[in-house]
């Protein structure tokens, strides 16, 4: 399928559904608690799904660069 209708591969993937989803769930909290008084007050921030592809919460996506040495562990190449 994804070689015929590569457009479609994502959407028929385990990648792409699940890390939308927590995608859209992590804007809905975002959302709702901005308009608390803990987001009015920027405190008390939501916490984000867990993504799929992450092993551990005590790495964060984002949270830094990551050093060469460490890449294929990270990106799950295999190697």
């Amino acid at each position: 399928m994804r070689v015929t209708n590569p457009e479609y591969a994502f959407w028929l993937g385990s990648e792409g559904v699940p890390n939308l989803l927590a995608a859209l769930v992590d804007v809905g909290n975002t959302q709702v608690w901005q308009q608390s008084k803990d987001g009015s007050k920027n405190r008390n921030r939501p916490k984000p799904i867990k993504r799929p592809w992450s092993k551990s919460n005590s790495k964060q996506v984002g949270s830094g660069p990551i050093p060469a040495s460490e890449w294929a562990d990270f990106w799950g190449d295999g190697s």
